[in-house]
């Protein structure tokens, strides 16, 4: 890639947001998968104690979260690179048309981590139950005899 030296200021500006963006789908996406992983795995204790409607909501949610992120990530990787094709002044730069895309994308961005931190305080909030049912649970049990 180019100098940044050839754009405006502005034009620098949204490049740097844009890579912060890029970033912050990045946590996201290792985030989702995680949440994932960990409901996967406690699936049938979350099951028990919360209902399995409950977490079936929540995985519908991150699902939709996720699908709404891939096409997010097209979205500004697509803008990054008109950016850096316009710091190797391979195309002109048009501020009003990154301008107007530019807050198209801070709003997406911005309404797909709300909804994904409600999402998180939904599943936190089960988790959290669970944990706490968990814990005055009377688990049976074994005792083991040893034969001498």
């Amino acid at each position: 890639m180019g100098t940044f030296n050839a754009m405006s200021a502005r034009s620098l500006q949204y490049y740097l947001m844009a890579k912060h963006w890029a970033s912050d789908l990045e946590f996201f996406k290792v985030e989702t998968s995680f949440f994932k992983h960990l409901i996967d795995r406690y699936f049938t204790k979350v099951a028990e104690f919360s209902g399995v409607e409950n977490l079936r909501k929540i995985m519908q949610k991150i699902q939709c979260l996720q699908d709404d992120e891939l096409l997010l990530r097209e979205a500004l990787a697509k803008q990054i690179r008109q950016l850096e094709l316009m710091a190797d002044d391979f195309v002109p730069e048009n501020i009003d048309r990154l301008k107007g895309k530019q807050i198209e994308l801070e709003g997406l961005i911005a309404n797909l981590l709300e909804e994904f931190r409600q999402v998180k305080k939904e599943l936190f909030t089960l988790i959290e139950t669970v944990m706490r049912e968990d814990e005055h649970h009377i688990w049976p049990i074994k005792t083991i005899r040893h034969l001498n």
